[in-house]
């Protein structure tokens, strides 16, 4: 097809007259009629869960969500979830609401979060249609970090040959974003040199103590620029004035000092989801005036899901 240059091309449904050579008048077209708003509407992220809460009125029909990570929209027939049973909690929601949960991937290294753009599309028995709200929003996994109880491993006797027991005092400290989430003091006798039967000493060993109390759980968030530092203090039990001093300021410095700290490969310290996720274990070497023993710690570091999975919940992923 050829146009005239000198003319302009108009690509509109409008209606176009000509009222000189050079002066054209363009009728409006009405306006196409749209689906309702909906009556209120609420979006909320904690972890990599995504939590949408819509009012919606009798017109409406369908609602599509756009969640962001993916071009294809989850739609939801409102006939359907009208008379299902909206319960969350133990609680109904309000008439004409929906909840709809969301998870999202946790992002590949080295991001530490993801931003998205959620929109929905509504749809009334009309099939007239409308965009719905849209928000961005930052996607930020977190992690509990869950300590079990600590077990001390004795695989000699640290004290006197005529002493039954070790006598030792042990302070376990946790410390997250220079706050300490975690301090304890334990003064155990551990039995390693009596009562123990006609056992030859290297069958003797190791000997086990639990430290009652020692399990911590605490949130991380993945963002978080430090990890859970874990320190321990421990020294042979004596009764003078100057060892329990002693003992009081290694308790007071050890928080600081990364003598006492694993060993870590990353700039981050301590326990952290960018560098270990899942079930794990480690031991402290923990010496003494006598020798030394070794604290075990299991421990995991377990991805945050908080889904509702109420009857009636929706959830998509």
């Amino acid at each position: 097809m050829h146009y005239d240059s000198d003319k302009p091309v108009f690509n509109s449904k409008s209606k176009v007259r000509e009222v000189s050579s050079r002066i054209y008048e363009v009728e409006p077209v009405e306006s196409r009629a749209l689906a309702n708003d909906l009556v209120s509407f609420d979006l909320s992220v904690d972890s990599v869960v995504a939590t949408a809460t819509l009012e919606y009125d009798s017109s409406h029909r369908f609602v599509t969500l756009f969640w962001g990570d993916s071009d294809v929209g989850e739609t939801l027939d409102i006939r359907k979830i009208r008379n299902s049973n909206r319960v969350v909690g133990g609680n109904p929601l309000p008439e004409n609401t929906i909840r709809v949960q969301h998870v999202y991937d946790v992002p590949a290294p080295p991001n530490r979060g993801s931003n998205f753009l959620f929109y929905t599309v509504l749809q009334d028995g009309e099939g007239r249609r409308s965009f719905g709200p849209a928000q961005q929003i930052s996607v930020i996994p977190r992690y509990e970090f869950i300590l079990r109880p600590v077990i001390l491993e004795f695989n000699s006797h640290l004290d006197g040959a005529l002493e039954q027991e070790t006598e030792i005092s042990i302070d376990m400290i946790a410390v997250h974003a220079g706050e300490r989430i975690f301090h304890k003091h334990w003064e155990p006798d551990v039995v390693t040199n009596g009562n123990l039967g006609p056992l030859p000493t290297e069958e003797r060993f190791p000997v086990f103590y639990k430290l009652t109390g020692s399990q911590l759980r605490h949130d991380i968030p993945l963002d978080s620029e430090d990890g859970i530092v874990i320190n321990f203090v421990a020294k042979e039990r004596e009764n003078t004035a100057k060892d329990a001093w002693e003992f009081l300021v290694d308790v007071f410095t050890a928080e600081f000092d990364d003598s006492v700290i694993a060993v870590d490969n990353g700039q981050i310290r301590g326990f952290h989801p960018i560098k270990n996720t899942g079930p794990r274990q480690e031991k402290r070497y923990l010496g003494v005036q006598d020798g030394y023993f070794e604290a075990i710690m299991n421990i995991e570091m377990n991805l945050i899901v908080p889904l509702d999975r109420a009857p009636g919940q929706v959830v998509s992923d």
